[in-house]
């Protein structure tokens, strides 16, 4: 153990650890990674709706909660000032905002503190004069460092929100499951894989209309599987593979409990987006060994795969989508090619090579 992480203490705030979705995913993750390098970690959720996290959680973590999970209007006003008392008691000598938004309360109150904000999303979607829009500003001007996940969110948080470049720093998502053993292990069927909650952000309406491009003998035997919680968009998904009749060839799967069989059992994974904050499938896929095709969408594929260790597609372009399919349908050697690169290409992004440049930030402070 480091004999600097043993004096450092850190303070996570966030919505509700206990919720299900990314962030609460990313912060578990990080949390357990930097107790296990020898940090002392708090995890401060404005509620806890639930008696414990979705995901799995070091017991070394310690955990908090400002209010009950009823929430009012006179808790968001109350905020700034539990944010305040809780961090005088605990008295850390770093505290990281989970979400830009969490910003919006945190970043007055903690001025005189080392206080980071971690944007998991894409700072270049928000709401005008919304809650995030004033938190990312309030964080630029008053935090020590901005966190984000991509080299385009740099750029973005430095040109259109003015930040000092020597504010942000960006350290990518880390892969969530293990990588195979060796990219070859898996036993792979003929499924093209998607996953993501059925949403327009999502693009699986492309995603289908390129399938309905692909001559019916080059997919024949083949399945589009489109794995992820139900979301807006499932409808209009419904209403064209009817339309296009591809009932026999397309399934709508609900939210997977096992997603790395989902991964292993897949020929190829594509991400059909038309936008994203960073990404966090493709780089699944990959450590599963699987070739990927992606939309150029902002941000995050063009830097997880540059066009050389998987597909990148001009946004939207479904006759280009179509087309990339179709050449992996019918080339194994294709697919074993950018399968081995995609495997290879997702050690960067192992807990062990992302958790030191946590440190490395930290140490830097």
């Amino acid at each position: 153990m480091n004999k600097w992480t043993q004096k450092i203490s850190i303070v996570f705030l966030i919505n509700d650890i206990t919720a299900l979705g990314g962030t609460e995913r990313m912060c578990t993750m990080i949390s357990n990674e930097l107790v296990g390098a020898g940090f002392d970690v708090t995890i401060i959720s404005h509620h806890e709706s639930k008696k414990a996290p979705f995901f799995y959680l070091n017991e070394s973590v310690k955990r908090e909660q400002l209010f009950s999970a009823t929430r009012s209007k006179i808790q968001h006003l109350m905020l700034p000032f539990a944010i305040y008392r809780t961090i005088q008691r605990l008295k850390p000598d770093l505290v990281i905002s989970c979400d830009t938004q969490m910003c919006l309360y945190s970043s007055l109150p903690l001025v005189n503190q080392n206080h980071i904000a971690w944007e998991h999303f894409n700072s270049g979607i928000s709401t005008r004069f919304g809650s995030r829009w004033f938190g990312r500003r309030l964080a630029s001007l008053l935090c020590k460092k901005i966190i984000v996940l991509t080299g385009t969110d740099k750029a973005h948080w430095i040109n259109t929100l003015q930040t000092n470049p020597q504010k942000v720093v960006v350290i990518p998502n880390p892969l969530p499951i293990d990588r195979l053993d060796s990219w070859r292990e898996s036993e792979r069927q003929n499924i093209v894989l998607a996953v993501g909650r059925m949403t327009d952000q999502k693009g699986f309406d492309l995603l289908i209309k390129s399938w309905a491009k692909i001559d019916e003998q080059s997919k024949k035997n083949w399945t589009l599987r489109i794995v992820g919680p139900t979301g807006s968009a499932k409808p209009e998904l419904e209403t064209l593979i009817r339309e296009y009749q591809l009932e026999h060839s397309v399934m709508l799967v609900p939210e997977s409990t096992e997603i790395i069989r989902e991964y292993q059992q897949a020929s190829m994974y594509v991400l059909s987006s038309r936008y994203e904050g960073f990404g966090l499938t493709l780089i699944e896929a990959m450590g599963q060994g699987l070739p990927v095709i992606a939309f150029n969408c902002p941000m995050g594929p063009s830097e997880i795969i540059s066009d050389k260790y998987g597909k990148l597609l001009a946004p939207d372009d479904i006759e280009q989508m179509a087309e990339s399919i179709n050449r992996f349908l019918l080339d194994p050697k294709l697919r074993d090619e950018y399968g081995k690169l995609a495997y290879q290409r997702s050690e960067v992004y192992t807990p062990k090579n992302i958790i030191s440049q946590w440190e490395s930030m930290i140490h830097e402070l």
